[in-house]
């Protein structure tokens, strides 16, 4: 499926759901205090093996973990959209991987990668989430991955999302998924398998529209809870986590137009989570809406900013060393890496724009060379390609 189909797919089934755009009134960002500057080197590519296909068109297609347990951060991608594969990408310790990448055969329509250590081995796992449930690959070590689990579960349209975190307290990870009727949880068992648990709905939610969830520190309970956005409710939601695997809304906005990611980070120094929510179709310059948590799961109106051009996806890091949460999100139109620091203080500022290949997707942030500083991995098409499947790596160079 060509890129241009699968917007336009996506807009339609929007389009019909909503009965008609709802607007807002930006709230202009108050003035930002100085932020140490960001850079980043020009962004390297590294052909993943995946052609004939597009990157996958997911808020979330790409995690990032050392797979290898040799202290490397390494990514993983569902580089083929809706393929039967995923692409693991192996970090060399310099920041520069191996290319092409390993490639591991998953079920039909796979859309999105999630990693976590969902067995007692100490490697990282990687889940595959699919149009009709996921499934478990358990890391044997040095490279070989084999099927611990696989589950079918029906999950919300466009993209297949899950989020891992320990939910209920027992130490172990598990799995909120989000649904056509909301956000199910599967419980992990530690062993690679996982126990089906409560579902969680979402009041003022559309069925079917939950776009994305992120975990996030909502309200210092000592309970995880997550960020949702409803792309066809136009809605912003907070959940506090109950500590059993449920969670219970403690705040909810109007987004402005058609919310397709949404990225938790602390950007007052509260040691709580602020969420920026970016939009897929809105107006230039007003695809960014964050959200400061004012404590006790409380939020402030949103503050608008440029987060690019269609940005299908966002990430969070430090990227200037100073403490507090940035963001980047994927400009697909501009073919380009945005950068937004925070200031502490509640407020971003413009960082710069780094470009990229065409379609950026889901960008990755982590230490790739070992220098202390955050680097951007996306999966992109190739320079001069609209068929082969790069990940471009940025390599950060901001001053220490």
């Amino acid at each position: 499926m060509s890129r241009s189909l699968c917007h336009a797919r996506r807009l339609a089934w929007v389009t019909a759901l909503l009965l008609g755009p709802v607007l807002v009134t930006a709230v202009p960002p108050a003035h930002a205090v100085a932020v140490a500057p960001i850079s980043f080197a020009p962004a390297v590519y590294y052909p993943t093996g995946v052609s004939w296909s597009t990157p996958s068109a997911d808020e979330n297609t790409a995690a990032t973990a050392d797979l290898l347990n040799n202290g490397r951060q390494d990514v993983v991608c569902a580089c083929q959209w809706e393929g039967s594969t995923i692409t693991v990408m192996y970090n060399n310790g310099d920041g520069t991987f191996q290319s092409p990448g390993q490639s591991i055969t998953t079920p039909p329509l796979t859309e999105n990668v999630v990693t976590g250590q969902f067995t007692n081995s100490g490697r990282t796992d990687i889940v595959v989430l699919t149009a009709t449930g996921f499934e478990l690959l358990a890391n044997q070590g040095g490279g070989k991955f084999t099927v611990a689990s696989s589950y079918i579960l029906q999950q919300a349209p466009f993209q297949d999302t899950a989020v891992a975190a320990d939910f209920n307290g027992d130490g172990k990870l598990d799995l909120a998924i989000k649904t056509p009727l909301g956000i199910q949880m599967e419980l992990g068992n530690g062993n690679g398998t996982f126990t089906a648990g409560p579902l969680t709905t979402v009041p003022s939610s559309f069925p079917g529209g939950i776009s994305a969830i992120v975990t996030a520190n909502v309200d210092n309970s000592g309970h995880m809870g997550l960020f949702a956005v409803d792309a066809a409710a136009q809605r912003f939601f907070a959940l506090a986590g109950n500590g059993n695997g449920t969670f219970t809304l403690t705040a909810s906005a109007t987004v402005p137009f058609v919310p397709g990611s949404v990225s938790a980070g602390d950007v007052n120094r509260t040691g709580l989570d602020s969420a920026l929510v970016t939009d897929e179709f809105n107006a230039p310059s007003q695809t960014g809406s964050l959200y400061v948590n004012n404590g006790n799961g409380d939020f402030a109106p949103a503050k608008i900013y440029n987060a690019g051009l269609t940005p299908i996806s966002s990430a969070v890091g430090d990227f200037n060393g100073d403490g507090n949460a940035d963001f980047v999100s994927s400009d697909t139109v501009s073919s380009s890496q945005v950068v937004l620091a925070s200031d502490g203080q509640g407020n971003l500022v413009p960082a710069g724009s780094y470009p990229t290949g065409t379609f950026p997707q889901g960008p990755v942030a982590a230490d790739f060379n070992g220098d202390g500083k955050q680097d951007i991995a996306v999966p992109t098409f190739c320079p001069g390609s609209i068929i082969n499947v790069c990940l471009a790596v940025l390599l950060n160079t901001s001053a220490s």
